[in-house]
């Protein structure tokens, strides 16, 4: 079965769009009976063009990328409700991208307030920069809990995190200080940032 699914996803660009939502409508009615083959070339045959649609709508790789997996999940769950009469089978997931990207957004915008604020804490720890309004012993306790939280970070986060925020390196320094690019860098911070939880 695993070899036919493939010869389906290698021939499918000689196929006409109705014979592609047939043979989609074939993949997904294989994983409503839980086929692991089938899934894996869904993911072939769809993957390309749900994580184009993913960075159309975030803008970001690492968070595409998030999105397809949870994408690919919700529709490894949920294919058995999937109806012909409804939709064509793109159609159907790419509206679940769109809600899993759209959540995606909210979930970033909810965390964005909570970033800020600890990025100007980490800011204010800096010996050359100026202090963000705490007392003294608040920065000292704040200085701590940074410390701690930096460990539970990947190595790679923690350091881009440390580079930036406690030896005032820029973005660019830091690409080229990690051999990555401007963007990696970025990204990096970005997830750090939302990682790192500071105490009520």
């Amino acid at each position: 079965m695993a070899i036919a699914c493939t010869n389906l996803v290698t021939h499918s660009a000689l196929l006409s769009p109705s014979a592609v939502d047939d043979e989609l409508h074939i993949l997904l009615q294989r994983i409503a009976l839980q086929d692991q083959n089938a899934l894996a070339a869904l993911h072939r045959r769809a993957s390309k063009h749900l994580k184009q649609l993913a960075l159309r709508l975030l803008k970001d790789h690492d968070l595409s990328e998030d999105v397809l997996q949870e994408s690919f999940l919700q529709i490894w769950q949920n294919a058995d409700q999937y109806r012909r009469a409804q939709g064509r089978p793109m159609t159907w997931m790419n509206t679940i991208l769109r809600y899993r990207a759209l959540d995606k957004l909210k979930a970033e915008q909810r965390e964005q307030k909570r970033r800020d604020e600890l990025e100007c804490n980490l800011i204010g720890l800096g010996e050359d920069h100026a202090p963000c309004p705490t007392t003294e012993l608040e920065r000292e306790q704040l200085r701590h809990c940074c410390q701690r939280q930096l460990q539970s970070l990947p190595a790679h986060q923690q350091q881009a995190v440390t580079l930036a925020y406690f030896h005032d390196l820029s973005r660019e320094e830091i690409a080229r200080y990690q051999r990555q690019s401007v963007g990696t860098v970025k990204s990096r911070l970005h997830r750090g940032l939302a990682q790192l939880v500071m105490p009520d």
